[in-house]
């Protein structure tokens, strides 16, 4: 018992000394491991915190949203469990990490949700990345004096600079732009760092689609 209990102990440790959202999500854990305190916080909350995971991509900042909007009963439930809790308390500064986290998650959440499902075509794509490259930017600008923020906003960004630089390298994304160009995407279509063979190769990837389709037509 004793080596179990040390284990949970170096876990929510470990977990602690991520910031606030390590701590968020012990107090989430804290809740849901006792039925009393679980029904105690959702009779007074009308909901219970998420917890995060690696299946749903979406879990973290919906923990997030959930904690804000229950802001008050996260804080009622704290100082109600302080002493079991003393490692993992959100100070003031903490709420407004949270807050800003959240703010900064947003807009790829509702990204991601506009791109799910069978409406989701390639230049909508390019143009929501579009719009994410944008939204980084503005946050390298906003949080440059916020090193708790900006060390793992810098880290995402490199994991999404990659991805939106080979965008301009496959000729289907070209061939999207060259379809469905809309006032938003030429400024990217055109940009002079954009590879002037991306452009050509999506001519040619246009023109073998035709020749399949001329030939499915011979087919049928």
């Amino acid at each position: 018992m004793d080596m179990m209990q040390d284990w949970k102990k170096r876990k929510e440790r470990s977990w602690s000394e991520l910031g606030p959202l390590g701590k968020l999500h012990n107090i989430a854990v804290h809740i849901r491991a006792n039925d009393y305190r679980y029904n105690l916080f959702r009779k007074r909350a009308g909901k219970v915190l998420g917890l995060d995971n690696d299946t749903r991509w979406n879990s973290w900042y919906l923990l997030l949203d959930t904690a804000l909007d229950k802001e008050e009963h996260v804080k009622w439930y704290q100082d109600k469990h302080y002493d079991t809790l003393v490692e993992n308390y959100l100070s003031p500064q903490d709420w407004q990490n949270l807050r800003e986290t959240r703010n900064f998650l947003q807009p790829f959440w509702k990204i991601t949700l506009l791109n799910e499902g069978y409406r989701s075509t390639l230049d909508r794509t390019l143009f929501t990345m579009d719009v994410l490259h944008r939204h980084y930017q503005q946050a390298f600008n906003k949080y440059k004096l916020n090193q708790q923020l900006l060390g793992p906003i810098l880290t995402s960004w490199h994991v999404f600079d990659k991805y939106y630089r080979l965008s301009d390298e496959s000729p289907a994304y070209g061939a999207a732009l060259i379809l469905q160009c809309r006032p938003a995407d030429r400024s990217r279509s055109w940009q002079a760092s954009t590879p002037l063979l991306t452009l050509t190769d999506a001519t040619g990837f246009l023109q073998m689609g035709s020749r399949f389709a001329i030939m499915e037509r011979k087919l049928e």
